[in-house]
């Protein structure tokens, strides 16, 4: 939906005009080829009507709607440099993690402290749209699977330290009743009976 929004917005740039006569002389128009083109993406403008001689979208003030689109392709633009920071974020964590199962909040901090490392001015998604960018980038990774809403038992997934732990000092993962510095121990914390998230799935399973 917001690549429509931002394709409408790209390839039909509102041109403001002039009514030529009459008491629309001062009104802003678009024109009706542009009125048709954009109404394929913004139905509101299928409601036209006639000012002197040109059709005319029924949206009041048109400066305001085109003002609206310009929000409209900003809003395009953040979505799509979020789904592009996701896609580099799993692009280069994905092979690292010694986890097979990754919960959602784990993958969202090491997201967060990745963006802080890697794009310190960079936009960082909620724990909702984080979520939404990844499930839709997930296609392109055949490796990985999401677990569905029952969740995945840790058992073996998760018997394993997890070095980005402490790589990206994620506190939240950090084994709370360990105290000593050895770090397989400090990365291996205690786990819920069940997580929502990402599961590896295996090669043989990927090549069926």
């Amino acid at each position: 939906m917001a690549s429509k929004t931002y394709e409408a917005f790209a390839k039909v740039r509102p041109r403001a005009v002039r009514a030529s006569a009459g008491k629309n002389s001062s009104e802003t128009i678009i024109v009706e080829e542009q009125v048709a083109a954009l109404a394929k993406h913004f139905p509101v403008l299928n409601e036209t009507e006639m000012r002197g001689g040109v059709l005319v979208p029924k949206v009041g003030d048109v400066d305001k709607f085109i003002g609206h689109l310009r929000e409209l392709y900003d809003a395009d633009m953040h979505e799509s440099d979020c789904i592009c920071s996701t896609r580099r974020f799993f692009e280069e964590i994905h092979a690292e993690c010694a986890w097979d199962l990754l919960p959602w909040q784990f993958l969202h901090d090491l997201y967060v402290a990745w963006m802080s490392r890697k794009h310190p001015c960079g936009m960082v998604d909620s724990a909702r749209a984080f979520k939404r960018h990844l499930l839709e980038i997930l296609p392109d990774f055949p490796e990985w699977s999401e677990t569905g809403e029952c969740g995945v038992r840790p058992g073996s997934k998760m018997n394993k330290p997890e070095p980005l732990i402490i790589e990206y000092d994620l506190k939240r993962w950090r084994n709370s009743d360990y105290k000593g510095e050895d770090m397989n121990k400090a990365a291996m914390p205690n786990f819920k009976s069940k997580y929502r998230g990402l599961v590896r799935v295996q090669t043989k399973q990927i090549n069926e």
